[in-house]
């Protein structure tokens, strides 16, 4: 970063406006660009004022966000798939790995643990995750008074 960017402002070349210079600006394409806009000082406090305006409301006069309906989905459901290995000392069965995104990455997981251990029983688990907008809940009996 050189020395101009660390100034947002200054005065124009002409000695009337101002230059707005926005420092670099790095994206995940990791091409860095910056840029200068020429502004008069009256177009300067037109576009605080409509920045303000439009994009900039004070903490307090945010609204609230809406909250959803009880009952109600708060996102997707999240999905995974898990190879299982059956335990026969413990009479369980148990995830034989990390969680797989996909039928498929899960299918494919198992056919790697069925060629090393051969003779130990597999199954294919889906887990699915949802969350789900509630009323307020009860005190639990360690929040109610006593």
């Amino acid at each position: 970063m050189n020395d101009d960017s660390l100034h947002i402002t200054h005065p124009g070349p002409d000695g009337e406006g101002v230059i707005l210079h926005i420092p670099d600006i790095t994206y995940l394409d990791t091409q860095a660009w910056s840029v200068d806009i020429g502004l008069t000082i009256g177009d300067l406090h037109r576009l605080r004022d409509f920045l303000n305006q439009n994009y900039g409301p004070a903490q307090d006069s945010v609204p609230d966000p809406p909250t959803g309906a009880p009952g109600t989905e708060a996102r997707h459901p999240r999905v995974q798939w898990y190879v299982e290995g059956y335990e026969r000392d413990h009479d369980e069965w148990n995830p034989m790995g990390f969680p797989e995104g996909s039928l498929g990455a899960a299918e494919a997981e198992r056919t790697g643990w069925e060629s090393r251990l051969p003779g130990k029983p597999t199954r294919i688990v889906r887990e699915v995750t949802t969350w789900t907008i509630e009323d307020k809940p009860a005190p639990t009996p360690e929040e109610r008074p006593r």
